[in-house]
């Protein structure tokens, strides 16, 4: 039987409030289409037929509450992005200071990754520590696998002296070197 798919507004309201107070994520009326078509999805997956036996499952559920947050999560990130916040840090601080950073909402970590490269070409002291929303864009950070795509933007002698080309089914993607990882948390 397909989920019906007819949320009202009070649903729509009682779903925003839910993603807001848990993961300050705004839902606004804007996004009503963007939610409606991955609360179908999430409502496919997990059998569900009505949008308030959803709401339940994700009210009693912390497993199901999470996959709920990653599908109403955008991910939009990629190396060197808004790079001029590296810059300006390189250009004024002091290399010799220990560095703390927080990278958050970092996504799948190409920003974190990003700093990080950055960082140790020019010998700073420092560690990344790297925060999401998202379970699953976490877990693609912590593989620090990224199709080769992914890394157009990385300046070569950054991409040869920091990441490693994939070989055999990895052959289309490139891994972070362990020397970068070991300071992104």
């Amino acid at each position: 039987m397909a989920p019906k798919m007819k949320l009202t507004p009070s649903q729509y309201q009682k779903l925003a409030n839910l993603v807001y107070r848990e993961s300050g994520i705004v839902l606004s009326e804007k996004k009503y289409s963007l939610l409606v078509a991955r609360l179908a999805k999430r409502m496919r997956m997990t059998k569900t037929t009505s949008v308030s036996d959803y709401i339940d499952l994700v009210s009693e559920s912390r497993e199901e509450f999470n996959q709920f947050i990653d599908a109403t999560t955008t991910n939009h990130t990629f190396f060197f992005r808004e790079n001029n916040h590296c810059e300006f840090m390189i250009k004024t601080l002091n290399p010799s200071s220990p560095l703390k950073i927080w990278s958050a909402a970092s996504s799948s970590g190409e920003e974190a990754f990003s700093i990080a490269v950055q960082l140790l070409a020019k010998s700073f002291s420092f560690h990344i520590f790297a925060s999401d929303v998202s379970d699953s864009m976490l877990a693609l950070g912590q593989r620090a696998v990224y199709p080769k795509e992914r890394v157009k933007t990385v300046p070569l002698s950054f991409l040869h002296a920091y990441f490693q080309k994939g070989r055999g089914q990895l052959k289309d993607y490139v891994k972070v070197k362990h020397e970068v990882q070991q300071y992104v948390t």
